[in-house]
């Protein structure tokens, strides 16, 4: 059976019409470890099946440089493509230069709010 809801620490995640959904938590900072965790459980609830993604990525605390190379290369695995939103401006700022910098393996944009995040991720299907 397809589990479509799961919960870690780190995130929440969501499988809708045609995309999976996480949401971080509130004052987490991802390092490495934690990148690890957030890409095998993703990969468990997507069943190893390749998926568009949007992330909110709004109450993050930030990331270390090396979980933020992790999620670019070995963690984009069967990432269809990734929409990043983020309510905050620090954070939307971060995310592009991620994006610009960390050069992820699946397509990535980052928006300020869901609709057109889902917007992007529609325009991939």
């Amino acid at each position: 059976m397809l589990t479509t809801k799961f919960e870690n620490n780190y995130a929440y995640y969501e499988i809708k019409d045609f995309y999976l959904k996480i949401t971080f938590k509130k004052a987490k900072y991802i390092d490495y470890r934690a990148a690890r965790v957030l890409v095998s459980d993703r990969l468990r609830i997507q069943s190893y099946k390749a998926y568009h993604i949007i992330c909110d990525i709004s109450l993050i605390e930030g990331i270390s440089l090396d979980a933020r190379d992790y999620l670019a290369t070995s963690g984009s695995l069967l990432i269809k493509s990734a929409a990043l939103v983020s309510t905050r401006s620090t954070l939307k700022h971060f995310a592009t230069y991620f994006i610009a910098i960390n050069n992820p393996k699946a397509p990535t944009r980052v928006f300020v709010n869901l609709q057109d995040a889902e917007q992007y991720i529609q325009s991939q299907l």
